[in-house]
């Protein structure tokens, strides 16, 4: 896969999509869905990302960067 430079957690993404993430703080990496307003919780993967029903309560927590293929 090839990523994007990181964003930081105030900046959103444009387009809807998965996108991985990573805790400021705790230097960990999770996918996670954004429907243009809100993030979903992380996951393992970006498949099972697109998938996860429930909203993350870490919405500003997380710096962000786009990912292809």
């Amino acid at each position: 896969m090839k990523y994007t430079p990181w964003f930081g957690p105030m900046t959103k993404p444009v387009r809807r999509g998965v996108y991985q993430r990573r805790h400021k703080a705790l230097h960990f990496s999770v996918y996670s869905y954004w429907d243009g307003k809100q993030w979903f919780l992380g996951c393992e993967t970006p498949q099972l990302a697109e998938i996860e029903p429930m909203l993350s309560v870490n919405q500003n927590n997380f710096m962000w960067r786009g990912i292809h293929g």
